[in-house]
């Protein structure tokens, strides 16, 4: 009998890349219903059958409590913590994130936020709509300034590479400290959470890539940010928005503790409509975007954890459902 796998999933060409790859397994696709529908009878009866799923967290989570034949789920995303919400009890299923593919696109938006805001970008395209010609005071040389990067881990250590590549110096958070076997040749300076005050102080930029985790969830909020001072930081946010509330960001660049933010994650998404973010100063807003999956590599990244399945092998990235990572 063919093994079975299915796919639940808004990634555009999985199935086709999928089976191209990998041809001993009959690949069943179940189409997402469009934003306004919702899922079919004969839909559900036929995620029920699956014994391993390839899907992204926000379509499955709903009836991820239906699935009782599950075994594995492959998550087409980096961060899976909303799943949770969703389990009645210990998980009787293997989850697995997608890791290894987001390090270049995340990069790739945060060197160009950082050159944005030191050529000053934003205001050159104020006065092209004004039809101004003036010139702005003073840029810094990207290899005078320091970015600290919170979560120096797989795609932390991409971006503390592509920094270095510019010349910046970098730092990054980590929860414990590392041997030095396991450090990157492209983090200049690790810190742990004791010491994260310090991190704050030098850097020029602060990057948080961090999950969602019991010790992230208002790390920087309150008046943690006042250690931006010394430097007037710049956040650019490409984790998770729970790592500050709202009232402590709008406050840290109220107290200009720091200079701006990007950000790309956010406490409630879709950030509704009359929010304060989207009319503040200082403030740049996009839809998390800055790490979309390519399906070419999502698809790698399965089949190549599908055969460790069938194998009877370890699984590569294995969520951990306390940690949140």
């Amino acid at each position: 009998m063919k093994r079975v796998v299915h796919i639940f999933s808004r990634v555009q060409g999985l199935k086709e890349i999928i089976a191209s790859l990998y041809k001993d397994v009959e690949f069943r696709e179940v189409h997402p219903p469009s934003e306004s529908q919702f899922l079919t009878a004969n839909q559900i009866s036929e995620l029920e059958r699956a014994e391993v799923l390839l899907s992204d967290p926000a379509l499955v989570g709903p009836v991820l409590a239906r699935l009782k034949n599950l075994k594995w789920m492959q998550s087409t995303w980096a961060g899976n913590d909303s799943l949770k919400a969703y389990l009645t009890g210990e998980p009787t299923f293997t989850m697995t994130r997608m890791a290894d593919i987001f390090g270049d696109e995340i990069s790739e938006y945060i060197i160009a936020q950082i050159i944005i805001h030191e050529r000053h970008f934003h205001c050159y395209w104020q006065q092209q709509n004004d039809k101004i010609w003036q010139q702005q005071p003073s840029i810094r040389s990207l290899q005078n300034l320091t970015v600290g990067i919170l979560g120096a881990g797989n795609i932390g250590c991409y971006v503390a590479k592509v920094a270095k590549a510019v010349g910046m110096t970098t730092w990054g958070l980590v929860r414990r400290n590392l041997p030095l076997h396991e450090r990157s040749p492209f983090i200049d300076q690790y810190r742990t959470q004791d010491d994260l005050e310090e991190l704050l102080s030098e850097s020029d930029y602060i990057c948080n890539i961090l999950p969602k985790t019991a010790k992230t969830i208002n790390l920087l909020s309150g008046n943690v940010l006042r250690a931006c001072q010394k430097k007037k930081s710049f956040l650019i946010n490409v984790g998770r928005g729970e790592i500050i509330d709202d009232n402590s960001l709008v406050n840290a660049i109220k107290n200009e503790w720091i200079s701006g933010a990007v950000l790309d994650v956010f406490n409630n998404e879709p950030l509704p409509a009359d929010h304060i973010f989207w009319t503040m100063p200082k403030m740049t807003i996009t839809p998390h975007i800055s790490g979309i999956g390519k399906p070419s590599r999502i698809a790698e990244i399965f089949v190549k954890n599908l055969k460790l399945y069938y194998a009877n092998e370890k699984l590569e990235y294995v969520f951990n459902w306390e940690e949140n990572y």
